[in-house]
C-alpha cells in the first residue's frame, strides 16, 4: 500500500498538494494517505497534528511526501521516500537565492532553511518550461523538475468553473450584470518589519478608484497574508474580500485582474480574461526585488501608473481585453500553456509511471 504525507501553508487543505491529493486518491484508491495540520483541516481528512510524535514517525515511512513551502524545521524524511516539492507560485521577482537585497526581517534565516530543505528535494514541480530556468536558479536545484502545469488551476477549466462563478457572485452578494474586478496585490520588501508589513497604506486608493468607476463595477481587494493593513474603503461598489478561503473561486468570480508583481498574474491568466498591470512603484520594486524578466515585455495586459489611468481601462472592461487579447495568448503559450485542467492527472500519472507511488 502507499503512503503518502501531504502538507500546504504548514496546516492547511489547499494549493498543489490537495489537487495531487485527491487525484491520487482516485487512481489508488487504497492509498494510506494523511495531512499534516490536525483540528485546522476538514474533519474528513486523516490529520496529523505538525511536528507530533505521530507525524515525525509517518513521516519516517511515508513513500511519498508533497508539500508546497520549504520546512520550517528540520525533519529528518523517509530514508526511501520521494520528496515532491510544488512550490506555491511562478517567479517573476527575484526568489530565493537570486534575491538583490534582503530588505525584509528574517531573511537571511530564511535563506538558511530554504538551502538546507532544498538538499532533501527529489523533484521540483514547474508550471511552464519558461519558468524552469528561474525557480532552478532561485533555489539552486540540480534535480528532476517536472514540467506538468498546477495542479491547483485545475479547476479554473474544469466543468465545475462556470457553477463556482455563480456561487461565488452569490456569496458576495454580486449582482449577475456586475462587472468585477479583482484587485490581488502582492506585498513589498521594503515595508517589512519584524517579517510583518507596516501599517502603509495599500498600495491602490480603493476609495478614490471606486469613485472613479461607473455604476455596476465593483471591486475586490485581495490583500497578500504579509500584509496588515487592509484597505478602509466602504460602499456598494467595494469588498475586502482578503479572508475568502479560496482565490481560485474569486478568480472564477471577477471579470478582470489588477495585480502587480504577483504570481498570481500567472495563475488567472489560465481564465482567458483580461488582466491590467498597475504598478506606481515599478522603479523602486524593481530596484529593492528585481525581475527574471523584462517587465513592460513580460506583462499579459496594459501597465498602469495612475488611479486614474487605472479607473479608466476598468470602465470598459470588454474593451481591455479585446484591445490586449493577443499580448494575453502569448504570455499564456509562453507561461501557463499547461495549465489547460489537467496538471493534476500528469503529476499523479508520472509519481505512477515512474514507480514512486
Amino acid at each position: 500500500m502507499t503512503t503518502a504525507l501531504f502538507e500546504s501553508w504548514r496546516g492547511q487543505f489547499n494549493d498543489n498538494p490537495r489537487e495531487i491529493y485527491e487525484r491520487l486518491l482516485d487512481r489508488l484508491p487504497g492509498t494510506d494517505a494523511r495531512w499534516v495540520g490536525g483540528d485546522a483541516l476538514p474533519q474528513q481528512i486523516r490529520g496529523l497534528r505538525r511536528h507530533s510524535p505521530a507525524h515525525l514517525w509517518f513521516l519516517r515511512r511515508a513513500g511519498l511526501f508533497v508539500t508546497n513551502d520549504i520546512l520550517t524545521q528540520r525533519i529528518p524524511g523517509s530514508p526511501h521516500g520521494t520528496y515532491l516539492q510544488t512550490w506555491h507560485g511562478s517567479p517573476l521577482k527575484l526568489l530565493g537565492f537570486d534575491e538583490r537585497s534582503l530588505a525584509y526581517a528574517g531573511a537571511s534565516e530564511h535563506l538558511r532553511r530554504v538551502e538546507r530543505d532544498v538538499k532533501s528535494w527529489d523533484v521540483l514541480l514547474s508550471q511552464s518550461p519558461a519558468v524552469t530556468p528561474y525557480l532552478r536558479s532561485a533555489f539552486g536545484f540540480d534535480g528532476p523538475v517536472w514540467e506538468c502545469g498546477y495542479p491547483r488551476n485545475d479547476v479554473l477549466r474544469s466543468p465545475e468553473a462556470p457553477e463556482i462563478r455563480s456561487s461565488t457572485r452569490a456569496a458576495l452578494g454580486l449582482d449577475d450584470d456586475d462587472v468585477v474586478v479583482l484587485s490581488a496585490p502582492t506585498w513589498r520588501d521594503y515595508e517589512m518589519v519584524d517579517g510583518h508589513s507596516t501599517d502603509t497604506p495599500p498600495v491602490i486608493d480603493y476609495d478614490d478608484l471606486v469613485a472613479r468607476l461607473p455604476e455596476g463595477v465593483v471591486v475586490l481587494a485581495r490583500m497578500h497574508k504579509n500584509v496588515q493593513k487592509h484597505p478602509d474603503a466602504t460602499g456598494p461598489g467595494f469588498r475586502d474580500v482578503s479572508a475568502f478561503p479560496d482565490i481560485n473561486h474569486l478568480f472564477l468570480a471577477c471579470d478582470v485582474l489588477v495585480s502587480d508583481y504577483s504570481s498570481a498574474i500567472f495563475d488567472f491568466a489560465a481564465t482567458r480574461k483580461p488582466i491590467i498591470c498597475y504598478v506606481p512603484d515599478l522603479e523602486r520594486y524593481e530596484e529593492t526585488r528585481g525581475f527574471y524578466v523584462d517587465y513592460q515585455e513580460w506583462a499579459p495586459g496594459p501597465v498602469v501608473r495612475t488611479v486614474e489611468d487605472l479607473a479608466q481601462l476598468l470602465a470598459d472592461a470588454g474593451l481591455v481585453g479585446q484591445a490586449h487579447g493577443a499580448k494575453l495568448e502569448q504570455f499564456i503559450q509562453t507561461y501557463c500553456p499547461l495549465d489547460d485542467g489537467n496538471a493534476g492527472e500528469r503529476v499523479v500519472e508520472r509519481l505512477i509511471r515512474e514507480g514512486l507511488v
